[in-house]
């Protein structure tokens, strides 16, 4: 019992399944005040914070050392023998046990990969083959997003290529709010039969999640861009752009979903000069990793390579693995 606080013992409160532990002392004779206070404001702290007794089976690891009451651990101290230090250790301990206590609740982030591969071949009056491979990654923390993609295509009709390209993104994304973040971004593209060498297009900006939903998430993007281009036998040709952004994704139902993006990247001293790109998507589970998916794209350059269109429209059907 501490020295005259009797008829004011220590008590333990359970709140909503928290537990926390208040000195009821208006300053116990021959005790600091600073102790009573110390004792009090810790014992709140922990009463408020994500305390693991919510849930003793989340972080059995932490029960051991939260179950000795800050009242208990009082009585023991003299008064003699309180110092500035014990009350530094005191509160340096309350802050530690309330740190640990939220890490235990926080949630993990772990990356999240889909990998599709669609492919088809004929024989007879046409010998035909096309294949299509893509993989798309994606990571995100409580304040930055991680996203990368890859994608290979080929085919050919008659002993001649009809497709050969090789594609690749990377984006970061900063949140700023839960709904407004700046990103920065790099694509790059090879596609011999559009006879382009390489393309490669570097943009930053802002973003805002106009939808954000465990089911729907909808985002838009603008931001400035700078594109380094070179058609096979021509010169490289590098110039400004402005890149419009917009992406959708639909969570159906447990097993199915659908997605949707669309860039508009023009060049900024020629607007008649510009790409567009465009994909949709539909999944639906088979197992638990594996799904059946058909997805559309399409790539429209106005000012493409000589001797080439402008369009270039893809559907493929395949399947996905996600792991």
């Amino acid at each position: 019992m501490v020295p005259g606080s009797a008829g004011r013992p220590a008590r333990q409160a359970a709140r909503g399944g928290r537990a926390c532990w208040l000195l009821d002392c208006a300053r116990p004779a021959g005790y600091p005040q600073e102790v009573c206070a110390l004792a009090n404001r810790v014992g709140r702290e922990q009463s408020q914070s994500k305390w693991p007794s919510r849930n003793p089976a989340a972080s059995p690891a932490l029960r051991a050392i939260t179950i000795v009451p800050l009242a208990s651990m009082m009585t023991s101290i003299r008064p003699s023998v309180v110092t500035p230090t014990a009350l530094a250790a005191l509160s340096l301990a309350g802050s530690v046990l309330s740190a640990f206590a939220q890490q235990a609740d926080a949630p993990k982030s772990t990356w999240k990969t889909t990998a599709s591969l669609g492919a088809s071949m004929t024989r007879g009056n046409s010998d035909t083959a096309n294949v299509t491979a893509t993989i798309n990654s994606e990571r995100k923390w409580a304040e930055n997003e991680l996203l990368l993609g890859a994608g290979l295509t080929y085919g050919e009709t008659e002993d001649e290529t009809t497709a050969s390209s090789a594609a690749g993104f990377i984006q970061y994304n900063r949140l700023f709010t839960e709904r407004l973040y700046g990103f920065a971004r790099v694509d790059a593209l090879h596609d011999d039969v559009a006879d382009i060498a390489y393309r490669i297009t570097f943009s930053a900006g802002a973003g805002y999640y106009l939808i954000k939903t465990d089911k729907v998430t909808l985002s838009a993007e603008v931001g400035p861009g700078y594109v380094l281009e070179k058609f096979h036998n021509q010169d490289e040709d590098d110039y400004a752009t402005i890149r419009f952004g917009e992406k959708f994704a639909w969570q159906i139902s447990k097993n199915a979903r659908l997605w949707q993006s669309l860039d508009y990247a023009p060049r900024i001293d020629e607007w008649s000069d510009y790409l567009l790109t465009a994909e949709i998507g539909i999944a639906t589970k088979i197992t638990e990793s594996l799904d059946l998916r058909l997805v559309a794209s399409d790539t429209y350059r106005s000012e493409p390579a000589p001797g080439r269109t402008e369009n270039d429209f893809k559907l493929v059907a395949g399947v996905g693995y996600t792991f």
